[in-house]
């Protein structure tokens, strides 16, 4: 992305991210926990920008890790005199920021993680790992639909099926492969490189 079009980049992931996270923590006050919700959306938006800031910043690199560090000791603190379900309310806060914001955010490593005068296009490899992932979710959504009977995780997701499992794997192999061989242009450039074997494994 041109340098002017980052900090929209940043703020689109940090309110995605955001949303999911609150949306999260309601889902968990519905069972009866009492995250910190404010203070984890807050550690969300000053992690994704410490994580911008960081890029072409070496001296600035353990400063996302440096911010997690000091949001976790926080909401311990929070915690520790708590009478009823400290440990609990620590727990759904702290494993949102881990299942959420962490992983989410590697969006923005993914499409900063070449250099500027780098050959390879971070931008291709975002747009690939949304196109397969959404591919897999098609295929798991319409083989479940379609062939679905043997239940997967019942007591976690009633509705997966094994079926509908496998035809996401097949969705995300066609996809992967599809976008390693139809971008020949940027293979020949070298803004993204990936063999037909890297595409299966990776895909997997």
């Amino acid at each position: 992305f041109r340098p002017s079009f980052k900090p929209i980049f940043v703020f689109l992931i940090a309110t995605i991210i955001s949303l999911a996270l609150l949306e999260y923590y309601t889902l968990t006050q519905h069972k009866g926990f009492q995250p910190l919700s404010i203070f984890g959306v807050g550690t969300t938006i000053a992690y994704i920008v410490a994580l911008a800031f960081s890029f072409p910043h070496d001296y600035l690199a353990e400063l996302p890790t440096i911010i997690l560090l000091i949001s976790f000791l926080f909401f311990f603190l929070r915690f520790f005199n708590q009478q009823t379900s400290a440990i609990g309310n620590l727990a759904v806060t702290v494993f949102g920021i881990a299942y959420l914001t962490i992983p989410l955010s590697c969006a923005l490593r993914i499409n900063y993680f070449f250099l500027d005068q780098g050959v390879q296009d971070g931008r291709l490899w975002l747009a690939y790992l949304l196109i397969v992932s959404k591919m897999t979710d098609i295929g798991a959504y319409f083989c479940g639909k379609s062939f679905g009977k043997t239940k997967l995780a019942p007591s976690i997701s009633p509705k997966k099926t094994t079926e509908g499992a496998l035809g996401g794997v097949a969705a995300a192999l066609i996809a992967s492969i599809s976008f390693a061989l139809f971008f020949p242009a940027a293979q020949v450039t070298g803004s993204f490189s990936m063999t037909f074997m890297q595409s299966i494994w990776i895909s997997l």
